[in-house]
């Protein structure tokens, strides 16, 4: 099965399917009109369930209650594909709610979500079937006690009873209540979830319909409206939203006499106007209800971004950007932009006035991390520098005190490179990262066995594996591996690579490296993330540049066990830069074809270079630090400056090279570096193009 196959596989996991009935009339811009501003509120299923929280969260101070069918606890994925389709779906034991709650308290102490003091008189109804086996009902007994830390338990209302699979339960629209109920995913259980969750959070005193099939359409009017204009860049589907989005205007709400209520209702995958028109809208029962008791009912709808969301899901992973849950979210302005034009107070749909538009500008909070500024050597070169015109430089370096680390995708990178170069390079570290050829040329294998399921990684394949790579050549002796040092680190609250991953890169390495050479930090309660000694975010969380700010510096430690143990550590509380320049070179020159990005790398690398080292006077060591996935130039810039390899280096007369990736929609949407097979299945071996390219550049550095 080829790699595009699997990719799409693995995406398909959390997909819900429709059926259409009904087209929507009267499209036009969306209106204003009298509504209870005390009184508006958010449910949604599944993906929507989740995003359905993340708005209540993140925008409390106007969602005074929440409805979530088949959802899970606010930020649960982190935002991590890997953790959103393990954690946040079928094993909930991995969720960590602690730390979710602490997140959610230090990002509103950031600003970045609404004060969670509102959140105490919410009113919150969660469900789950308990036939669910999509999102296992333990995800939302997480959830319930994420909020029941700022929620009045008395307003919370669960119901976990009925025998009903993963979808949206309705009195008597859909298949059979048990059973995933195919196209629709909604289930017929004689249970009436709109109504059940809208009347728990507007007091308990809503009329029910009449649920007799002889009873009279609700009175009141489906409107599509157009989507485009509440999104800054005017093009829904660059953040997963469709061109239309659905409104249900009851007959007593059209008018500007009526105060009405306000309820936002958002879909689960697959459910959006693109996939099925308005069957969700149709079929789900709100309007039922809301035509009884004066409630307007806005369905947002998302579509697809290839690769990244083909299956049309709202984003509770991170695949529109990395502050999908805070203010700035693309999909949570664009929401609260239709919530404000809504609220705003003119009486009907209008083609003359224009949004209020809330703009989707990063949140930036101030810090001292950008502590080494990039010098493209083009254009402000030191003089008598060796690195002219965006081209790497020679050194005086030792050939023999070359070392690699890595993070994550690069920690994996780190430990291939350090195995198939064991005879060029001494020592390794690798943060959440797992043992050699874990992957086995597998995407499937990458985003199971070797970050979350260690159980099935079996250590004697690899080794077999190893060794046969070693009879064909592609990979030095092992024994060279006897002498080196390796220093392995997982933090204590990683969900994306598990602690039993790094273990097994620990079995592995033992095998072949005196066990007095491989250091372990297993203690430090980090999430996923490089550790620093002051840089970054909070420890136990994911971080926009995955950098933690842990209290501990892994790369003074990782460097120090390499080089011997006696390196000169930095002074952590000065603001001194370190001495030294951090410089940006062409990556082309290391590429067979001239292109980086055909073999997934980008245009340019950085390189380190201590003062010391730059004379051609002193004799340097080589390290290679490897970033994880997700980059991009803000991130990359954020690695060479804030992990802390810089100022290591400046003492200790270390040159560091950080080569990077680049993003391939088919192949490697994350910018991850190939550790699965994505550019050839020889990507683990000395003829691995990556492998290959970034030798050439330590060749050139100790040329």
């Amino acid at each position: 099965m080829n790699s595009i196959r699997i990719w799409q596989l693995v995406y398909c996991i959390f997909c819900l399917y429709c059926y259409s009935s009904f087209a929507a009339s009267n499209e036009g811009k969306l209106g204003s009109y009298n509504i209870d501003t005390t009184a508006i509120s958010v449910s949604g299923l599944s993906s929507g369930g989740f995003m359905a929280v993340q708005m209540h969260i993140i925008e409390s101070d106007t969602f005074m209650g929440a409805g979530v069918v088949a959802g899970g606890p606010y930020n649960c994925a982190q935002d991590s594909l890997s953790t959103a389709l393990t954690a946040c779906m079928s094993s909930p034991y991995m969720i960590q709610v602690k730390s979710l709650i602490e997140n959610a308290k230090a990002q509103a102490d950031l600003g970045r979500i609404s004060s969670l003091d509102h959140l105490y008189n919410s009113k919150l109804y969660l469900f789950s079937g308990k036939e669910d086996s999509i999102v296992k009902p333990g995800v939302m007994t997480k959830a319930q006690e994420f909020y029941e830390e700022f929620v009045n338990p008395a307003n919370i209302l669960t119901q976990y009873d009925i025998v009903a699979e993963h979808g949206f339960v309705t009195m008597d629209n859909g298949g059979a209540c048990n059973r995933i109920y195919t196209p629709t995913y909604i289930n017929d259980c004689d249970y009436d979830s709109a109504y059940h969750l809208l009347n728990h959070i507007y007091g308990g005193n809503l009329e029910v319909p009449s649920y007799s099939l002889t009873a009279p359409a609700p009175r009141g009017t489906v409107l599509a409206f157009d989507q485009s204009e509440f999104i800054d860049t005017l093009n829904p589907s660059s953040i997963g939203m469709d061109s239309k989005g659905y409104i249900f205007v009851p007959d007593s709400c059209a008018g500007a006499t009526e105060s009405c209520r306000l309820h936002v209702s958002i879909h689960g995958c697959k459910q959006g106007d693109s996939f099925i028109g308005d069957s969700y809208v149709m079929q789900t029962g709100y309007n039922e209800v809301s035509a009884l008791n004066n409630i307007i009912v806005i369905y947002p709808q998302a579509s697809v971004i290839p690769i990244s969301n083909p299956n049309g899901c709202w984003d509770f992973w991170g695949y529109t950007d990395s502050n999908y849950a805070y203010h700035n979210g693309k999909q949570v302005v664009a929401i609260m932009n239709m919530v404000k034009r809504l609220t705003s107070g003119s009486t009907a749909m209008t083609s003359s006035s224009a949004p209020t538009m809330i703009t989707t500008t990063p949140d930036v909070v101030p810090t001292d991390a950008s502590t080494i500024k990039i010098t493209e050597p083009k254009t402000t070169t030191k003089p008598g520098s060796s690195i002219e015109d965006g081209v790497l430089g020679s050194y005086k370096a030792d050939k023999n005190a070359i070392s690699v680390s890595g993070l994550s995708s690069g920690g994996y990178m780190a430990i291939q490179m350090h195995v198939a170069e064991s005879d060029n390079i001494m020592g390794a570290g690798a943060i959440a990262g797992g043992p050699y050829y874990c992957a086995r040329n597998s995407l499937t294998l990458a985003t199971t066995y070797c970050m979350t399921m260690p159980m099935g990684i079996n250590v004697a394949t690899l080794k077999s594996d190893a060794q046969d790579y070693v009879i064909s050549g592609a990979v030095p002796d092992l024994s060279n591996l006897n002498n080196d040092k390796v220093y392995l680190y997982s933090g204590t609250e990683d969900t994306t690579v598990l602690k039993g991953v790094v273990e097994k890169a620990e079995e592995f390495y033992l095998s072949y490296v005196n066990p007095s050479n491989i250091k372990t930090e297993y203690d430090v309660a980090s999430q996923n993330g490089f550790p620093t000694m002051n840089k970054g975010g909070l420890c136990g969380f994911r971080n926009t540049n995955d950098i933690n700010n842990c209290g501990f510096a892994a790369a003074y430690h990782i460097l120090n066990h390499i080089y011997g143990g006696n390196l000169q550590m930095p002074d952590y509380e000065s603001n001194d830069l370190p001495k030294g320049q951090l410089l940006e070179f062409s990556q082309a020159d290391f590429v067979d074809s001239s292109n980086p990005k055909d073999i997934v790398m980008d245009e340019t690398g950085l390189v380190f270079v201590p003062t010391s080292c730059s004379s051609g006077t002193t004799s340097c060591r080589v390290h290679v630090a490897f970033h994880g996935c997700k980059t991009s130039d803000s991130v990359a810039e954020a690695f060479a400056n804030d992990a802390g390899y810089n100022e290591v280096a400046a003492l200790n007369n270390i040159i560091i090279l950080y080569p990077r990736t680049s993003v391939n929609l088919i192949t490697n949407p994350q910018g991850c570096w190939d550790w699965w097979g994505f550019t050839s299945e020889y990507y683990a071996t000395a003829n691995g193009e990556q492998i290959k390219a970034v030798m050439r550049m330590l060749d050139r550095i100790v040329s």
